[in-house]
């Protein structure tokens, strides 16, 4: 995520302090809340054409595809999808290390995600 020239910015970020903070105490509850961020910017990157794809995955392959993202991008949102799908079958297992260093790599793909700007097909480019 280093090479993607997101700064570093995203620890100190408000929201994301917030959620690494209550790693401590409910970290299967930050780490839920920092996936539900990687899936709202997903969504909301894919822009109309997200709505009709049915799972973060593959809304972070069509832009992918569309060359809106690098394979690297794809590749951290299909970890971070298989760690929290681990994180929901076992929830007692998550230690607050490594539920606040999901967060952290959760805001950089995030901030990575709110980045990418698709024009919808109907709307012309503005020069």
């Amino acid at each position: 995520m280093r090479e993607s020239n997101v700064a570093d910015k995203t620890v100190r970020d408000p929201a994301t302090q917030l959620l690494i903070n209550q790693t401590a105490s409910q970290p299967s509850w930050a780490v839920h809340q920092a996936w539900r961020n990687i899936r709202d910017a997903a969504l909301k990157a894919t822009g109309a054409k997200g709505a009709e794809l049915a799972s973060t995955p593959e809304r972070v392959d069509y832009l992918l595809n569309e060359g809106l993202v690098s394979q690297d991008v794809y590749e951290l949102a299909l970890t971070m999808r298989g760690l929290y799908d681990e994180v929901r079958e076992e929830p007692g297992a998550l230690t607050p290390t490594a539920a606040s260093d999901f967060v952290e790599a959760a805001a950089k793909l995030v901030e990575v995600l709110r980045a990418v700007r698709v024009v919808p097909p109907d709307v012309p480019e503005l020069a």
